[in-house]
C-alpha cells in the first residue's frame, strides 16, 4: 500500500459521540449509519415501492446543506452452516445443506454531515491521495447532527415496509478478541473474506484493485443522459408473472437483487442549497445558449434545461447531485464474465454504464462506510430526486420467523430458514388459530411438503394424527417407528378382521361444560348428532324440527339411563302396545280382547335401563333399543311429547329412522363400530397414521369411522398440554357433509385452545371452495394456507382467491410458484400465507434420504420397501440406496 499505514488509509477515527452512535472522519465529517432490513423481494406492489420513495423524499427534506446520503447494498457469498438433529431424517436435511454457498444481501444507509469545501473538492484532492487530521466537531454540533439523524430515521422508520437498525460507532471499526480489526470498515476493506489479520492485502492500479487473489473493478453512470426518459419505482418480473397477475421488484433490482455475482452498489446524494443548484443549471443553460448557433445539440440541451427549470419551479421537484457505481470482484479469470454481467444488468435498466479506467481506487475509497465525502464532486451528475430514487434497491431476503419450527428454503438463496404457523406465529399476532389448508395438484410436490411438515412437527416433540389415502407417509413412519423402538410412528390400515370400535357416548358428562369464553370444551354432542344424522337422511333432509326431535331423543335417553324410569312410562308403553293390537284387530274386523292383548306385552325398559348398567356409559345399541322399543311405539301411539306437544309419525319417521340405524346396532352389519364397552387407546403413539384406502369407498361405514377417529383424537387434544396436530388428506371429502358441519366447525374453531393444528390437504382447490361446509367450517377458520403449483388454474383462480381472502399480491405470488426454478437444485415451491400479514413463496427442498422416505408413488418406492424388509431396517435401506444413487451420479 505504498508504505502507508492501515490507520492512515482508513479515513475514519471512531470517537464517542453523545449517544455513541456516530463516527468522525479525519476531515471532521460526521457519519451516522443504519442497517436496513428491506421488504422481502416479490412481496411488495407498485404502491408499496412508491411509498418507500415518498418516505425517503420526506426524510431527505429534513437534511441540511452539504449532507451526503450514501446507500450501500452489499451482495456477497456466505456459507450455510447446518445444525444437528437427533432425528434421522431431520439430520439428513441439515447435512444436505451443509457448506452451501449462497449470495446474501446487506443494506446500509449512511448520513455524512460535511461542509461545502469538502463536498465540492475535486477527485485529485480525495483522501485516497492525502492524509488529513482535522479536529473532532464540538459536542453541541454533534448533538445537532444527532438530532437531524434521529428525525431522518423516524420518518423512514414510519414506513411499515422498512425496518431500521441504528449502528453504533463500534459497528464501523472495533478491536476483535485477538486484536484483529472487526466491523463494517474492515470487512469492506478485505472484500468480506475471512482473513482475520491486520494486514489488508490491498494493491491498487488506476483501473482495478486486488485483495489477495480477488480483483475488483468498478462501473458507474457518467451522466444523467445515460438514464431513460421514463422510469418507475417498480418493475414487473416477467419470468414469474402469469397473465394479468404480476410480481414486482424495485426499479434498480437488475443491478442489485438480481445480479448474481459478489458486488456492491453505492448510491450517493448530496443535499445542496436550492439556489446553488439552480444557479449551476442556469449557468449551464447560458453556456448551451452561447453555442446554440454552432450546435443543434446545444440548442436542444438549452431548451430542455429551461423546460426542466420551469417544471421544477412549478411542481416543486427537488434537483440533486447524485452518483451510482457498482464495485464487483472475482478471480482474474472471472473478470470478463463479471464485466458482461454488470453491463447486461445496467442494460436491463436501459442505462449506459462506464467502466472506470483512471481512478478506480477513489471509488473504492469513497465506498468505505463513513467516507462518502471523499468522492470527487466531478463524479456527480445532476438529476431530479424522484427519478434517481426510482432506480433504487429496496428488495431484501426473507429471514423467516424467529423461533419457528418449520424448515423451508428462501426461494432465491436456497438455504433453510425457519417459519412458523403455530404458537410462535400466534404469539406474534400473525394468526388467530393454528389450522392449515394445503392445496397441491398431483405432481406439485404435495407429498414431500406434507411429509416435511409432519417431520418438523414430530421432531419438535408434537403429537399427531394423520388420516391418509395412498400410503403417502409409509416411509417416514417406518423410520420413526424404528428410531423410537416401536413406540411412535404407528401406521394403521383398515383391518376388517380387527376393526376399530368406539363408544360415541363416552365422556358425555363433559358435553355441556364450557370454558371461560363460554365455548363447550367437548364436541361430544355435535359428534353424536353428526353420526346419527349421517346414518339416516329424512325425506327432504334434516330440518330444524327433525333435528330438534333427535336432540330431545338423545337427552331423554340419557335422563332415563342415569335416573331410571317410573311406572308411568311402562304404562304408556303397555298402552301403546295394546292400542297397536286393537288397531290391527279393527282393521281385520276381528274380535279384540284387551286382557289377552295385555298378556303379550313385554316391557323393554328393565332390560335397556337395568340397574347393573347404571354408572356405565351406554353404547350405541342401547340407544338403538331405546329408539325402536320405546320411542317408536310411543310416537305411533301419539303419546310422545316434547314441550307438551305430541310428536306424530309424519313429523318424525321413527320406523325408517330405526331401520337406518339398525346397521350400527350390536347385531347389525356394522355392529362393531359404535358398541365398544371399553375403548382402547388408539393414540398411545406420539405419531399415528390411519391409512383408509381399503375403506374409502364404503359410503355407509367410512364417514362414521373417520368421524369417530377424529373424535377420539379430541380426548388427546384436550388432555395433553403439548402442541398437537391432526392431518386429514383427501379423506376430507367424507366429512364434507351438512350433517357433520357442527362437529367440524367446533373442531376447527376450538383446536387452537388446546394447542392443536387441524390440517386439511387436497389436490383441488375448487373442491374445497365449492363445498359450503368446507368453506364455512374450515376455510373461514384457517389462518394458514399453503398452495403449491396452481398454473393449471391460473385463468380461473380469481374466484378462489376471493374465498381464500387473498389480495392481488398474494395472487401474483401464488401464480409465480415454480415459474423460475433454479436449475442447480431439485426442489418445488410453495406459497405460504400465515395470516394476512405474512406471505411468500418458499422452496421445498429435501435431502436424498428424505426424498426416498417421502416418496408416495407405490411403484417408485417399492424397491425401498423391499430392501427395508430384507435388511430389517428402513434407515439402513435408505442409507444404502442413497449411497448407491450418489455413486452412480
Amino acid at each position: 500500500m505504498n508504505g502507508r499505514e492501515l490507520r492512515d488509509y482508513i479515513p475514519l477515527m471512531p470517537i464517542a459521540s453523545p449517544d455513541d452512535d456516530c463516527i468522525v472522519s479525519k476531515r471532521g465529517d460526521v457519519t451516522f449509519g443504519w442497517r436496513l432490513h428491506l421488504p422481502v423481494a416479490y412481496t411488495v406492489n407498485e404502491a408499496g415501492y412508491d411509498g418507500i420513495l415518498s418516505s425517503f423524499i420526506q426524510a431527505y427534506k429534513l437534511l441540511p446543506p452539504y449532507c451526503i446520503v450514501h446507500k450501500q447494498d452489499i451482495f456477497k457469498f456466505d456459507t450455510y452452516h447446518a445444525g444437528r438433529s437427533d432425528e434421522f431424517l431431520m439430520d439428513c436435511y441439515e447435512k444436505h445443506f451443509e457448506g452451501r454457498k449462497f449470495l446474501n444481501g446487506y443494506s446500509y444507509m449512511f448520513l455524512t454531515f460535511s461542509s461545502k469545501s469538502v463536498v465540492e473538492m475535486k477527485t485529485e484532492n480525495a483522501g485516497m491521495f492525502h492524509i488529513f487530521n482535522a479536529k473532532p466537531p464540538k459536542e453541541d454540533l454533534l448533538r445537532s447532527f444527532a438530532s437531524v439523524a434521529s428525525q431522518f430515521e423516524a420518518v423512514l422508520g414510519n414506513n411499515a415496509l422498512l425496518d431500521i437498525e441504528p449502528l453504533k460507532a463500534s459497528d464501523f471499526v472495533r478491536d476483535g478478541e485477538h486484536g484483529e480489526d472487526e466491523g463494517l470498515v474492515p470487512d469492506y476493506l478485505r472484500l468480506f473474506s475471512d482473513v482475520p489479520n491486520l494486514d489488508y492485502p490491498l494493491e491498487f492500479d488506476k483501473s482495478f484493485m486486488t485483495c489477495g487473489d480477488m480483483v475488483m473493478k468498478a462501473w458507474y453512470v457518467e451522466d444523467s443522459d445515460a438514464y431513460p426518459s421514463q422510469v418507475a419505482s417498480a418493475v414487473p418480473v416477467s419470468s414469474m408473472s402469469a397473465g394479468s397477475s404480476e410480481v414486482y421488484l424495485s426499479g434498480g433490482s437488475p443491478i442489485g437483487y438480481q445480479l448474481q455475482i459478489p458486488h456492491i452498489v453505492n448510491r450517493y446524494i448530496i443535499t445542496l442549497p436550492r439556489k446553488a443548484v439552480e444557479a449551476e443549471l442556469n449557468q449551464k443553460k447560458r453556456l448551451m445558449n452561447s453555442f446554440s448557433l454552432y450546435s443543434a445539440s446545444c440548442r436542444v440541451n438549452a431548451e430542455e434545461l429551461d423546460e426542466y427549470l420551469e417544471q421544477s419551479a412549478r411542481e416543486g421537484n427537488t434537483t440533486i447531485k447524485c452518483f451510482t457505481d457498482v464495485l464487483a470482484w472475482g478471480r482474474a479469470n472471472e473478470i470478463t464474465d463479471i464485466r458482461n454481467s454488470v453491463v447486461t444488468a445496467f442494460s436491463e435498466l436501459d442505462v449506459t454504464v462506464c467502466e472506470e479506467m483512471r481512478v478506480m481506487p477513489v471509488l473504492h475509497y469513497a465506498g468505505i462506510p463513513g467516507a462518502a465525502a471523499e468522492l470527487g464532486y466531478d463524479f456527480y451528475m445532476t438529476s431530479e430526486l424522484n427519478g434517481f430514487l426510482c432506480h433504487g434497491l429496496w428488495d431484501g431476503f426473507d429471514t423467516g420467523i424467529d423461533g419457528g419450527l418449520v424448515k423451508v428454503c428462501d426461494r432465491r438463496r436456497m438455504i433453510p430458514m425457519s417459519i412458523d404457523m403455530q404458537s410462535r406465529a400466534r404469539s406474534l399476532g400473525l394468526i388467530n388459530d393454528l389450522n392449515m389448508l394445503v392445496v397441491g395438484p398431483s405432481g406439485s410436490g404435495k407429498s414431500f411438503t406434507m411429509n416435511l411438515l409432519v417431520n418438523n412437527f414430530y421432531a419438535a416433540g408434537q403429537h399427531g394424527l394423520i388420516i391418509d389415502i395412498g400410503d403417502s407417509y409409509q416411509g417416514q413412519f417406518q423410520v420413526i417407528n424404528e428410531e423410537s423402538g416401536g413406540k411412535d410412528g404407528i401406521y394403521n390400515t383398515y383391518d376388517p378382521d380387527k376393526p376399530l370400535s368406539f363408544n360415541p357416548f363416552r365422556g358425555r358428562q363433559d358435553w355441556n361444560k364450557t370454558d371461560e369464553d363460554g365455548d363447550r370444551i367437548s364436541s361430544g354432542f355435535d359428534y353424536v348428532m353428526s353420526l346419527i344424522e349421517t346414518m339416516y337422511q329424512p325425506e327432504g333432509g334434516w330440518s330444524q324440527q327433525t333435528t330438534g326431535i333427535l336432540e330431545n331423543l338423545i337427552f331423554r335417553f340419557f335422563d332415563l339411563w342415569d335416573n331410571g324410569y317410573d311406572e308411568s312410562l311402562s304404562e304408556s308403553l303397555k298402552e301403546a302396545f295394546i292400542n297397536t293390537k286393537r288397531a290391527r284387530a279393527e282393521k281385520t274386523h276381528r274380535h279384540f280382547d284387551e286382557g289377552k292383548a295385555a298378556i303379550g306385552f313385554i316391557n323393554p325398559l328393565p332390560d335397556i335401563f337395568s340397574e347393573e348398567k347404571r354408572g356405565k356409559d351406554p353404547v350405541f345399541d342401547d340407544f338403538y333399543q331405546f329408539v325402536t322399543l320405546v320411542v317408536g311405539p310411543l310416537i305411533k301411539d301419539e303419546n310422545f311429547t316434547i314441550d307438551n306437544s305430541s310428536i306424530r309419525s309424519d313429523m318424525f319417521d321413527v320406523d325408517n329412522f330405526g331401520v337406518a340405524i339398525s346397521k350400527y346396532s350390536r347385531n347389525g352389519i356394522y355392529g362393531f363400530l359404535l358398541n365398544a364397552e371399553e375403548e382402547r387407546d388408539i393414540f398411545a403413539s406420539r405419531l399415528t397414521c390411519y391409512e383408509v384406502d381399503l375403506i374409502k369407498d364404503n359410503k355407509d361405514l367410512f364417514p362414521l369411522w373417520l368421524l369417530s377417529i377424529m373424535h377420539s383424537f379430541e380426548e388427546k387434544m384436550r388432555t395433553l398440554s403439548c402442541p398437537k396436530f391432526i392431518v386429514i388428506e383427501e379423506a376430507w371429502s367424507a366429512i364434507a357433509k351438512p350433517t357433520m358441519a357442527n362437529f367440524i366447525v367446533w373442531l376447527w374453531r376450538t383446536a387452537r385452545k388446546f394447542k392443536t393444528s387441524a390440517v386439511v390437504v387436497t389436490q383441488s382447490l375448487f373442491d374445497l371452495t365449492g363445498s359450503p361446509i368446507i368453506k364455512d367450517a374450515i376455510i373461514n377458520n384457517t389462518s394458514t394456507k399453503i398452495l403449491l403449483d396452481q398454473s393449471t388454474n391460473a385463468n380461473k383462480f380469481e374466484d378462489s382467491a376471493k374465498v381464500l381472502a387473498f389480495n392481488d399480491m398474494d395472487v401474483g405470488l401464488v401464480l409465480s410458484v415454480n415459474r423460475n426454478l433454479n436449475p442447480n437444485y431439485r426442489y418445488k415451491e410453495a406459497f405460504i400465507a400465515i395470516g394476512e400479514q405474512y406471505s411468500n413463496v418458499f422452496g421445498i427442498e429435501v435431502s436424498l434420504e428424505q426424498a426416498l422416505a417421502y416418496e408416495s408413488d407405490k411403484t417408485l418406492k417399492a424397491p425401498l420397501l423391499e430392501l427395508a424388509k430384507k435388511r430389517g431396517s428402513m434407515i439402513s435401506a435408505i442409507r444404502e440406496m442413497a449411497a448407491d444413487i450418489r455413486m452412480k451420479k
